[in-house]
């Protein structure tokens, strides 16, 4: 009986690890008599334990929360009622329509009409955009491949394809959009698909079809596909957060561009934000925010304290006022205020001085009680606007009496012992002390009731990158500094500086998991307990930071005991590349091909705690950890485990055969390649399909009778033969294709340990 042992295989003894490693049980088979094994033989692993608790496994993929891109406007269309129909119905027809843009455009999603044939059949469908040549199409363009959908049902229904990254088209030149099915292999049946046109309704372009894969094409002047090309691609979001109440109120907020959209729970329908001050957000910054007495202050690095307590009325400001200085009685002429959707209790009033004041009562058509009284002059006759959205006044420091109260713009805002703090620069300022639980005396920062401002030493020319308050200090981020301010009160702040050496890049690089601070930092990624700093970067992928194009965009949440921080590759352009640091196994791994620009958590309330991303390129928001086909995209993951050593010397052990034992998900492509030593000198390399029971190029050995316990998937050990002599071992696992992802449980590795020559 051959013995088995479960080998931690995290690599610490050679150079720098790559980052596509991730760390799951491991064992090696010895076998004393394993020689005399006859070539059609294996060995009993009958004795194998296998588990879950290192495995790996493709993300679990993501699904779209929002409808159409945000921002994304028809460029082409053609949409008329349809005159037939063109089938799609083996694995060469293509169905092609022609057009022009109507200048220089990015493309993010196209439309087109499909249906079944037969009721009860289901077709996936791709769709591309190609160059064109003599007028019909060429070649596919550069991130031209759109999602794969799966079209049922025999009513012609409009499908939207999108693109993963918008698709640059130029002026004056004519594009196609490729309609295609999609299959795993040419064996596979094709149902037929049909294709909806119209007459010659469209004057840009024609319908062009293929039965040859689009070697070579038909033109039919006489019809035009319906369909519709958007533009407005490059609308990366700035900003996501999820606003909590104590009395329930839940919303989501997604900045794009200068405007801040509210997100239905249901379906994920943006709608624009109205700001009545007219000072509206900045598009190239990222907000901060924090909720202070229920109420939400928002700020985004250049800009004014932005505050809301949850009304979704729109703004109102019919008729006319008269205000009385030092009074809280706000009376109207021609007003209408007694209806809900134009005035009520928690909402904001401009006032004749520019100030916002917080509505607490709302007496009448004609009444109205604010929470601070009126610091302006006596005015009748005046305008005035009503909204959800109000500014916070005062600069904390600068002020001596309210009526002289400015706007604040900082660039981080948070609580922290009852105060709000904000960070400009290097000038840290903190509110007067609010103990209630639903007034706003954040609005009034002057320094005669208890505000201040503290100014942070600059050290090596830093400005501050972020706040945090844990465990009762507030922690000062600079870009290569960390300070502490200690005490509860100015009568006992004390700031110290904790390091000088190590900062945070971006604040929203900054995760709390277990009391402990996560981040980015210039030297890798850093855990921080509020006095100690680990690097957990360190000689694995810190190379690999170093190469990237912008630390700056990266981003980070914490989910399923991992942190995720989104970054930019070197050389691209978005977000699309997430490395993972799993607490629990402490260990790195990485998901490629999710452009995420920011996360939020949903997990206050009676949420729970599912993520959402927002797009780094075309105005979407996706749900996290739910699907596996990533919104119709194909997955593509790659992993590399740490060199294998079993503690012999480089003559000492050969690998005979290799085991990988997998939860059969869906139906991939899966290649191992083994690499000997440190020199990763590719030896050999063998490919499977992990379908269920798929017994093809590779032995199959049952382990089990039928699945997993709970997963309900067929689970099989797939051997290889990777014959060789190293002292290191190495293997490499790729995959590509549609559908679920897999899970490898276990490598296990037979071999021959005897003194080779």
């Amino acid at each position: 009986m051959p013995t088995v042992f479960a080998q931690n295989i995290r690599f610490r003894n050679v150079p720098e690890q790559p980052i596509d490693m991730t760390e799951f049980t491991g064992g090696l088979v010895t076998d004393v008599h394993e020689t005399k094994l006859q070539p059609n033989q294996s060995p009993d692993i009958a004795n194998i334990v296998f588990n879950q608790t290192n495995s790996i496994k493709t993300r679990d993929g993501y699904t779209r929360f929002n409808g159409d891109p945000t921002g994304a406007a028809s460029d082409q269309s053609n949409t008329g009622a349809s005159s037939g129909s063109l089938a799609i119905d083996a694995t060469t027809d293509y169905v092609a329509q022609t057009f022009i843009p109507s200048g220089a455009i990015s493309c993010t999603q196209v439309d087109v009409y499909l249906a079944m044939q037969t009721s009860g059949q289901e077709q996936y469908v791709k769709v591309e955009l190609w160059s064109t040549s003599g007028g019909v199409p060429s070649a596919i363009l550069t991130n031209g491949t759109g999602q794969i959908k799966l079209v049922s049902g025999t009513s012609e229904t409009a499908y939207s394809f999108r693109f993963r990254v918008p698709v640059s088209l130029s002026a004056a030149t004519t594009y196609a959009v490729v309609i295609k099915p999609f299959v795993r292999g040419t064996t596979q049946t094709v149902r037929q698909v049909n294709v909806y046109h119209r007459g010659a309704t469209y004057a840009n372009g024609s319908v062009i079809t293929s039965t040859d894969t689009g070697s070579s094409w038909t033109a039919d002047t006489n019809k035009d596909l319906r369909f519709v090309v958007y533009a407005g691609g490059n609308t990366g979001s700035t900003g996501l957060l999820r606003y909590y109440t104590s009395t329930g109120v839940k919303q989501m907020f997604n900045k794009i561009g200068s405007t801040l959209y509210r997100s239905n729970d249901s379906t994920g329908a943006q709608t624009a934000i109205t700001f009545a001050s007219g000072v509206n957000l900045t598009a190239a910054n990222y907000i901060d925010y924090t909720i202070f007495n229920d109420t939400l202050l928002l700020v985004d690095r250049s800009n004014r304290i932005k505050k809301y307590r949850g009304s979704t009325n729109s703004n109102y400001s019919t008729g006319t006022i008269a205000v009385t200085n030092a009074s809280t009685a706000v009376t109207g002429s021609g007003t209408s205020w007694a209806t809900t959707t134009n005035a009520e209790a928690g909402e904001y009033i401009q006032l004749p001085d520019s100030k916002w004041y917080k509505i607490t009562a709302v007496g009448n058509n004609t009444s109205i009680t604010i929470e601070q009284a009126y610091q302006g002059s006596t005015a009748s006759g005046q305008s005035y606007v009503i909204s959800p959205w109000g500014e916070v006044q005062g600069k904390l420091n600068s002020s001596l009496s309210a009526s002289a109260l400015v706007r604040p713009t900082p660039s981080f805002i948070e609580t922290h012992y009852n105060r709000v703090w904000t960070l400009e620069g290097n000038t840290l300022r903190f509110s007067t002390l609010d103990t209630s639980v639903t007034e706003e005396c954040f609005n009034d920062f002057d320094t005669a009731n208890n505000a201040g401002q503290i100014n942070i030493p600059s050290g090596k020319g830093d400005s501050g990158t972020g706040l945090k308050s844990l465990n009762g200090t507030l922690y000062v981020f600079q870009r290569r500094a960390i300070w502490g301010l200690y005490g509860s009160s100015p009568a006992n702040f004390e700031l110290r500086n904790i390091t000088n050496e190590i900062g945070l890049i971006d604040k929203r690089t900054l995760v709390e998991y277990n009391d402990v601070l996560t981040f980015l930092s210039d030297s890798g990624v850093y855990l921080f307990d509020g006095s100690n700093l680990k690097n957990i970067t360190e000689g694995i992928i810190n190379t690999t930071i170093n190469s990237w194009a912008n630390k700056t965009s990266c981003v980070a949440t914490l989910w399923n005991n991992m942190y995720l921080l989104a970054n930019t590759p070197s050389g691209g352009s978005y977000n699309s590349e997430i490395y993972f640091y799993d607490y629990t196994k402490q260990v790195w791994g990485k998901f490629e091909g999710a452009y995420v620009a920011d996360f939020s958590t949903w997990a206050g309330g009676n949420d729970d705690g599912r993520l959402y991303f927002s797009s780094s390129n075309q105005g979407s928001i996706y749900r996290w950890g739910i699907g596996g086909n990533d919104d119709g995209y194909i997955i593509e993951t790659r992993y590399t485990i740490p060199s294998l050593n079993y503690g012999n010397g480089i003559n000492d052990k050969s690998i005979k055969r290799f085991y990988i034992q997998q939860l059969a998900l869906g139906d991939w492509d899966m290649s191992v390649s083994q690499l000997a030593n440190i020199s990763e000198t590719e030896t050999s390399g063998s490919e499977i399909n992990l379908s269920s029971g798929d017994v093809s190029l590779w032995d199959v050995a049952q382990w089990d009778v039928d699945s997993w316990s709970g997963e309900g998937a067929i689970i099989t050990t797939r051997i290889a033969e990777f014959q060789g002599i190293a002292k290191y071992f190495k293997f490499v696992l790729s995959q590509s294709g549609y559908d679920e992802g897999i899970e490898v449980l276990q490598i296990t590795t037979t071999a021959r340990v005897r003194r080779l020559t």
